[in-house]
Formats: C-alpha cells, sequence, structure tokens
C-alpha cells in the first residue's frame, strides 16, 4: 500500500470556487464527515492538503490524513493595571476591534494570548470578567515550533 500528499486546490474566484480534483475532493469531504467533530469549509483555508491510499497509477482511493492551514492574528500581549485598569482594558479593546476591522477582519476571529505561566497575581485586575465582556472563548490550541 502506498501513501501519498495530495493538495486540495480550486479553481475560479470566490464565491464560484470548484475543486480542481472532484473525486479528491469529495473522498476527502467523506473522510472529514466521518473523523472531524465539525463540519469544515475547505474555502475558508489558505492551504489544505490530505494524506490518501493510491492505487496502482497513482489515483487517490482512500483519505487518511488532512491538514489545512489560515493565517490569524494573535495579541501576543494585553496587560493593564493600577486604578484605571478597567477603563485602560475598554479602550484597549476598542482600538484592536477598530483596528483589526480597518484590516477587513469584521468576523473574523483574533487570538489572545494568556499566559499560563503567570501567577494569580500577575493577572489584570478583573481579567475574567474582561474576556467574558469581549466574548472570549477557548481556542483549542497548542503552540509548535517549525523546524
Amino acid at each position: 500500500m502506498r501513501i501519498q500528499v495530495f493538495p486540495i486546490d480550486f479553481m475560479g474566484q470566490w464565491p464560484l470556487l470548484e475543486p480542481k480534483d472532484q473525486e479528491l475532493h469529495d473522498l476527502a469531504i467523506k473522510y472529514c464527515e466521518k473523523e472531524l467533530a465539525e463540519p469544515i469549509n475547505f474555502t475558508k483555508l489558505a492551504k489544505v492538503w490530505v494524506t490518501a491510499v493510491v492505487d496502482a497509477v497513482g489515483k487517490p482511493t482512500e483519505v487518511t490524513g488532512i491538514t489545512g492551514y489560515v493565517l490569524k492574528a494573535d495579541v501576543p500581549v494585553f496587560r493593564v493595571s493600577g486604578a484605571n485598569a478597567i477603563r485602560s482594558t475598554q479602550m484597549l479593546q476598542e482600538r484592536l476591534h477598530a483596528f483589526f476591522a480597518d484590516q477587513g477582519m469584521i468576523g473574523q476571529e483574533v487570538f489572545l494570548h494568556i499566559s499560563s505561566k503567570e501567577t494569580p497575581e500577575q493577572r489584570c485586575p478583573n481579567w475574567e470578567q474582561s474576556l467574558i465582556d469581549a466574548g472570549a472563548t477557548p481556542a483549542d490550541r497548542l503552540s509548535v515550533i517549525v523546524r
């Protein structure tokens, strides 16, 4: 059995994108429906690749894995302190929202780093309430260093 990596590519321009290889795309969709917790739209990713078992002529017959990526904004530092912490938080949040909106990112996800190495005393005052007010949700992410 031979396994090979294939890109899932599209032709056309959004919103009228068509898979370049419809059969491979269909195999990938079936794999995702079975293996992923939520539906996926490949056109929302910058690039998608699958691993697939191939037949004697190199045609994919079964998808065995998938990966894809997106570029997302990441706010690695957000710290306020002192008597004006709440107002400072609001002002910085408003500024970030305006900046990302100006970049065409309305409705898109932005990551906000909360260090797991901080002690409770090092956290911003009312940090949990600030996250609730911002509508923050856990992002199910881990960090990996590219080698």
